[in-house]
């Protein structure tokens, strides 16, 4: 049970900071753990502050990071997912079942990792952000944008950052 190839494309595109293809770790046999599901994805695989991590340190790492389960139509199953580990999902019949089954094909994985002493993808909740992005956008919309600042008596930047937090 695999999700379907246009499934996979997109799923592949959430990040687009991974190129290289991440496998799951497989059985003695060769064959992948019951549930699990491999793709490519897109990118470079980032550091995780140099350190290989210890058991321990796998465990915690992999706690950390971001999770999501959601319905496939097409398996008639839960899905789970791992935002920083594009390429694993987990297939099963309920959704707690989605969610512990990816959390620990990506907690083997980052031990397969760190084992072969890889990169380790650094978990998206404790990466540190600025608070700074550089949006491009077309003149009549700036111009838009900037006239109803002005009106509403606020700078470009705060306006745009209301629009953003309103969705």
């Amino acid at each position: 049970m695999t999700l379907p190839h246009k499934r996979l494309h997109s799923i592949a595109k959430l990040s687009a900071s991974f190129r290289k293809r991440i496998d799951p770790p497989t059985l003695e046999d060769g064959r992948l753990p019951p549930g699990a599901v491999s793709r490519a994805a897109a990118g470079p695989t980032p550091q995780l502050s140099g350190r290989l991590p210890t058991q321990q340190r796998v465990r915690k790492i992999a706690t950390t990071y971001t999770y999501r389960v959601t319905w496939s139509e097409e398996d008639n199953e839960h899905v789970g997912l791992c935002a920083e580990f594009p390429s694993l999902s987990w297939l099963d019949a309920t959704s707690e079942g989605a969610l512990r089954g990816i959390m620990k094909l990506v907690r083997r994985t980052v031990a397969e990792m760190s084992d072969k002493k890889e990169a380790i993808p650094e978990p998206i909740a404790t990466h540190e952000y600025s608070g700074e992005f550089k949006v491009r956008i077309p003149p009549q919309l700036h111009r838009r944008l900037a006239m109803e600042a002005a009106e509403g008596h606020v700078s470009l930047n705060r306006w745009v950052s209301m629009k953003l937090a309103d969705g």
